[in-house]
């Protein structure tokens, strides 16, 4: 078992997100996944609407899904 200190502990809080695994109460059935991918780079970054499709789309492409 690795033990952290608490001041790595709190950097790697920076690191961790919750992963819910019940799509249907986690994910918005209106939403593209475009949208869904690219609303936490809106509200988080100061990254442009073409910068935030471009990383959505190399997100998809790396797991091997299609942006339709």
């Amino acid at each position: 078992m690795v033990r952290m200190t608490q001041r790595e502990l709190s950097r790697a809080y920076g690191d961790i997100q919750m992963v819910f695994q019940d799509p249907n109460s986690s994910l918005n059935p209106r939403m593209t996944i475009r949208q869904i991918l690219t609303e936490p780079l809106r509200l988080h970054t100061d990254m442009d609407k073409s910068a935030r499709n471009a990383r959505a789309a190399g997100l998809l492409s790396m797991v091997a899904l299609q942006e339709e």
